[in-house]
């Protein structure tokens, strides 16, 4: 019996499957497009249906079904699994029994039948006054339509009611959230709200944000109890709100494509950008920005532009913000929002465009700048004026002290110098003794919370260096045109490892298509797609230079870490041998680099 993973593989057509992310056209007997894990002119991503493979030419990256939406999604192994499983009609269990828990599934279904519920009321009689709420707000029919916002009236347990007509568990309905135990009985939980359906990054329904309709004269006063504005799902096994980012499942492809993520708080301001032009939007539900968070953005886009509301609260959650972008390693941008209380308001009849927006954003240290050292804080001349504006002075240097460059950090202390007027030798001892301290605590283990990228089970992904990357091209020119394999001679004192091995084969014309990996068929489609009036001959001249010049540089490497290792043990013999083999490398190397090109 196969494996539950080869049943999916055979049953599952990878370029349908691969069509539902990219666009793919015709290549001979394969296909191609852009590559979405890097940035391209000419499309290298190339799909082999026959084997069903698929592998980026420009990026080393390659795999099957599952590789792909490992790395594409951000997922662990055993849920690609389950997500393909499915796409292929192939029952888990049959495999494993038990060992992927079936409840996930039904808590999917089970939330996407509320969602439908709630949807079906608001656009109904009951729903009117809901209705004209929102459209008031500025939200259009077709933008609610496509986010399933619904609404669920104060009337006793109408969901509890419901879900008894149509035969469903009440049990099943309180695993996922939306019933709640109290008295030895259950009860809806989300009564007299607006509902905002909370998506996974795989479009799947996995619970919801309910806000308070304050026309709703009954609310729940029976309960005795208040009710908060907000009401969101409780942790169940499909929902996390530390892990979800709301409008995700929509917004992924664009943030790839724009290499640009914006990011609000809360479903109203991610509704109202996304109508104004923002495709490439994303926002928490009922939580701060956590680094579970930037871990599934960091695969999409390194710039994240961050607009939160005007408030003091808002800049408080701003400057969170960018400390734990900038440690994960984004590039965060900021826009000031001026006109309203908070980006829903300033969203209202606009149309924006997201390369507009990005160009209205400011750095993270312009940021810092204008809200630190504001007019009224640098008008301080004595008393407490003086110390506030020392206070933010020493604030902002704190910022300046994580920026990479010395030259930024140089133009910011004369920025604050001229702005602060105060002695820019003061400003950069200053500076100097923050950047010390930071040094210090670095050392010495304190660091703050760190982005965790979760360890996936079964890679199917195979991330090729640049010597292999190069190999494969010079096995493909051979392959295919066998009169050139007399001009890999000159390559067998540089190969590398198994490449040495391989090498022979050719001189002996025994090297056939059953030896060879099956990404080297999808290598042919590519040369042949953009080589054009070059010659394979040509081809071959120029990869082979490359290929002996990578070779050489990556046994300097070699050599130069083992001195490291020489000098930490005082062996100032084996030290004098390996740099006598570097001089000997370095004038090879030249030798190589004089080659016809």
């Amino acid at each position: 019996m196969n494996s539950p993973t080869e049943t999916i593989k055979e049953r599952l057509d990878l370029v349908s499957f691969l069509q539902g992310y990219i666009k793919l056209t015709k290549a001979g007997i394969n296909y191609k497009g852009a590559c979405p894990f890097h940035k391209e002119k000419s499309p290298s991503f190339f799909v082999s249906p026959e084997k069903q493979i698929w592998h980026c030419f420009g990026c080393g990256v390659g795999g099957d079904a599952f590789g792909f939406l490992i790395k594409f999604e951000n997922i662990e192994f055993p849920e690609a699994l389950r997500i393909l499983a499915d796409k292929a009609g192939v029952t888990l269990d049959d495999y494993r029994r038990g060992s992927y828990a079936q409840i996930d599934k039904d808590l999917y279904g089970i939330c996407d039948f509320a969602a439908q519920y709630f949807s079906a009321i608001l656009f109904s009689p009951a729903g009117k006054d809901a209705l004209d709420y929102l459209t008031k707000r500025g939200l259009k029919e077709e933008t609610i339509r496509e986010f399933k916002l619904g609404y669920i009236p104060s009337q006793s347990e109408l969901l509890k009611k419901y879900f008894i007509s149509r035969r469903i568990p009440i049990e099943k309905g309180e695993a996922a959230g939306l019933f709640l135990r109290k008295g030895g009985d259950t009860h809806d939980r989300f009564r007299g709200r607006i509902m905002f359906p909370i998506e996974d990054r795989l479009g799947r329904t996995v619970g919801f944000t309910g806000r308070i309709f304050e026309t709703d004269a009954i609310r729940l006063k029976e309960r005795g109890e208040r009710e908060g504005k907000y009401v969101n799902t409780p942790e169940t096994a499909i929902f996390n709100k530390s892990k979800l980012l709301y409008g995700f499942s929509t917004t992924k492809h664009a943030i790839r494509e724009q290499n640009a993520c914006v990011f609000v708080e809360g479903q109203m301001d991610f509704l109202m950008s996304y109508q104004a032009g923002l495709k490439n939007v994303v926002a928490t539900s009922g939580t701060a920005m956590t680094q579970e968070h930037l871990t599934q953005l960091k695969y999409l886009t390194k710039r994240l532009i961050f607009v939160f509301d005007a408030d003091i609260a808002g800049q408080h959650a701003t400057e969170r913000a960018i400390e734990m972008a900038q440690f994960a390693g984004f590039e965060p941008r900021i826009v000031r929002i001026l006109e309203g209380k908070d980006p829903g308001e300033y969203f209202i009849g606009k149309s924006v465009t997201p390369e507009v927006f990005e160009k209205e954003s400011i750095p993270a240290t312009d940021y810092f700048f204008h809200t630190l050292l504001t007019p009224i804080i640098l008008k301080g001349l004595d008393g407490d004026g003086a110390q506030k504006k020392f206070i933010a002075v020493r604030a902002f240097l704190e910022k300046v002290a994580t920026i990479a460059s010395a030259t930024e950090r140089g133009h910011w202390l004369n920025t604050v110098a001229d702005a602060a007027r105060v002695s820019i030798d003061d400003l950069r001892r200053d500076l100097e003794e923050i950047m010390r301290k930071k040094a210090y605590e670095s050392e010495n283990g304190y660091r703050r919370d760190e982005v965790v990228t979760s360890p996936v089970q079964e890679r199917h992904i195979a991330i090729l260096g640049r010597l292999d990357l190069l190999f494969d091209e010079i096995v493909t020119l051979v392959m295919y045109k066998p009169e050139l394999a007399p001009t890999l001679v000159t390559l067998e004192e540089y190969a590398h490892g198994t490449h040495k091995k391989m090498l022979p084969s050719f001189k002996d014309n025994t090297f056939g298509q059953k030896d060879v990996d099956p990404k080297i068929i999808l290598m042919k489609s590519y040369l042949e797609s953009f080589l054009g009036e070059t010659s394979w001959e040509d081809e071959l001249v120029r990869v082979v230079r490359e290929y002996k010049l990578e070779a050489i540089h990556e046994r300097i490497k070699q050599k130069n870490a083992e001195i490291n290792m020489l000098e930490k043990e005082g062996d100032e013999a084996g030290v004098a041998v390996r740099l006598h083999e570097i001089s000997l490398l370095l004038a090879d190397l030249q030798k190589v680099e004089l080659e016809k090109q």
